[in-house]
């Protein structure tokens, strides 16, 4: 992993030793020294970036496996239900089971939903974080380029 700040001063210095451009103030720098230079630092992102990006990634897949194995509990008992209706003595039996079950697979969806978007908020506000502090380095780089 390479220091971030490191990379931001040779950018610099390609820069600063850039050929002076026959009009305006510009320079000419080697475009393949600056691109391997912003690999670079995309390579040093930390790695909290890349947990969130997989996270967001994943989360959907997740809910919807969830959301399938709570249809699947709801069904299940639906059809519990409806066998335990063929025999009139014991319909108000099923009737509580069935509304327990579907109580549950209800109180599990939300549990997982609640979760989900707990871990989602913590990796995302880590994520901030990182990317707040890399923009502070950057924009510090930038703004003491701009000084010279």
């Amino acid at each position: 992993m390479y220091d971030i700040e490191d990379l931001l001063f040779q950018i610099e210095e390609e820069l600063k030793n850039g050929k002076k451009s026959l009009f305006g103030s510009g320079v000419t720098v080697d475009s393949d020294v600056i691109y391997d230079l912003v690999d670079k630092i995309r390579s040093s992102l930390p790695e909290v970036v890349r947990e969130a990006k997989a996270i967001v990634r994943n989360s959907d897949k997740r809910y919807q496996e969830e959301t399938l194995r709570a249809k699947g509990i709801i069904n299940d008992a639906t059809q519990r239900a409806n066998e335990m209706l063929a025999n009139h003595t014991i319909i108000e039996q099923a009737q509580k089971e069935a509304q327990a079950i579907r109580a549950q697979a209800q109180d599990f969806s939300t549990r997982l939903r609640e979760n989900v978007n707990e871990d989602l908020q913590a990796l995302l506000s880590d994520a901030e974080a990182a990317l707040s502090e890399s923009l502070n380095i950057i924009s510090k780089a930038k703004a003491s380029f701009d000084k010279k």
